[in-house]
């Protein structure tokens, strides 16, 4: 393409303009964008406050609903394991009786009738029985009982991990959205100089109107860009804000969290720290053994239960020579014939304990493979990054050579906005690359099950 020759005065005005707006580079590298200044915040109204992730964490931990179901699970199997305690203790019941009949109870004896009891009969009586042999029933409900304690608040860690992930790739999701509209922003920016600097040219009679209307167009489609933007980061916003249970119009100002780590770990440490760690895992093989103590409980039902008793009662008859009266005695009680219904829950019960250990054995199988999935989705995208800045480096340098080239007239103003759409994408799989490496590695601590903390 032939240059078009150009007035002195005007070189140095696009030169000077094209400096302006060149890319700056280590753009990528410092993962910041050169957005526009947001508008001014009215007098008098207070900037947002800054949310770090760690305070968005300890948010939600405070006022997740799904936690307060957990935390209220403790308390209901603690008091179910109360109650099973009580089971070897003594109890002590009580009784009143009223009776009244229409005529006499009488015997008769040598021809003469004799009252036996009043037509009115009012008695109390205090009974005390305490279980002696049970077989290991009583035991057995309380173990159980116990380990349904241990088995809720697993259950509540487990709940708090899946939280603090949810948390997590929210909290980046919001932060990846902010990026992305800075990046439309400086493309209409960009886009911007380049409509005014198209503008000169055609009114020095240098381009076709043509190239106006090319980068006009460009920049209502990058303006739609914008609103896209604006849309996916108030959703994003409103979704970090539900887990929050925060308002969820108002805007969220958040805080660039650490950079990630660089290290995930090996394989068989990271395996053998998740079979260790994962509260699901614990709870599974709290299972197991609640399963196994059902079953002693119910061989415990097929013998017979030894109780001693102790009871005291007075009553109101006045035919009776004592009225009051205590009773001692010990008291057994067996099933003779269930139908085999004892026999049959038994089985049931052997059956469930290979359940739940089929249960556990699968479920440690699919940690490994959602460990091994989240170690090498960590590692790809941490392999990404270097890639994605060195293509926000590369396509920086090539807006700014067609930049200049436009400004001598070697190219037309398509071949600038390709460049600059070239750049629009670097910029965002940076970004893309940037936070998914974050969200990967909250996955990662989510399988390894470990404690809820920032990277």
């Amino acid at each position: 393409m032939k240059a078009r020759p150009l007035a002195v005065p005007a070189l140095v005005a696009l030169a000077l303009a094209a400096l302006a707006v060149a890319p700056s580079r280590g753009w990528a590298q410092e993962g910041r964008s050169r957005a526009a200044p947001a508008p001014a915040a009215p007098v008098g109204t207070p900037p947002p406050t800054e949310l770090t992730l760690e305070q968005a964490l300890r948010t939600a931990f405070a006022s997740n609903r799904g936690l307060g179901i957990a935390q209220r699970r403790i308390e209901i199997a603690r008091d179910v394991a109360a109650g099973a305690d009580a089971l070897g203790g003594p109890f002590v019941s009580a009784q009143i009786n009223y009776s009244a009949r229409n005529n006499d109870m009488a015997t008769q004896s040598f021809g003469q009738t004799f009252k036996t009891a009043d037509r009115e009969d009012a008695n109390a009586a205090v009974l005390l029985q305490m279980p002696v042999l049970d077989f290991g029933r009583n035991a057995s409900a309380q173990h159980a009982a116990r380990l349904g304690i241990g088995s809720a608040e697993l259950a509540s860690t487990r709940a708090r991990e899946d939280l603090a992930l949810a948390v997590k790739r929210a909290y980046y999701r919001v932060l990846e959205a902010e990026k992305l509209r800075s990046v439309v922003v400086e493309s209409i920016a960009l886009v911007e100089q380049q409509a005014s600097q198209a503008r000169d040219f055609l009114t020095q009679g240098l381009v076709a109107r043509s190239d106006v209307l090319s980068v006009e167009v460009r920049l209502a489609e990058r303006r739609q860009d914008l609103i896209r933007a604006d849309v996916a980061l108030k959703s994003a916003s409103a979704a970090l804000s539900r887990l929050l249970l925060a308002d969820i119009n108002r805007p969220l100002r958040l805080a660039e969290p650490p950079p990630p780590r660089q290290s995930q770990g090996e394989f068989a440490r990271l395996r053998q720290a998740a079979i260790e760690q994962r509260g699901d895992l614990k709870a599974l093989r709290l299972q197991v053994e609640t399963a196994q103590v059902s079953v002693r409980a119910a061989r415990a039902e097929l013998y017979p239960q030894v109780s001693a008793f102790i009871s005291y009662t007075h009553s109101s008859q006045s035919l009776l020579v004592n009225n009051e009266w205590a009773t001692a005695g010990i008291g057994l009680k067996m099933n003779l014939y269930t139908a085999g219904a004892a026999t049959a829950e038994l089985a049931r019960r052997d059956k469930l304990v290979l359940e739940a250990e089929d249960r556990y054995r699968d479920q440690e199988d699919n940690i490994v493979l959602e460990l091994k999935q989240a170690l090498l989705a960590a590692e790809q995208t941490a392999d990404q990054l270097p890639v994605a800045a060195k293509g926000v480096e590369l396509a920086e340098e090539n807006l700014r050579i067609q930049r200049d080239r436009y400004a001598q007239g070697l190219v037309t103003i398509t071949d600038v906005l390709i460049e600059d759409d070239n750049l629009s994408r670097a910029r965002t799989g940076y970004f893309q690359a940037m936070y998914a490496y974050h969200s990967a590695l909250a996955q990662l601590d989510n399988v390894v099950g470990k404690p809820f903390s920032t990277p």
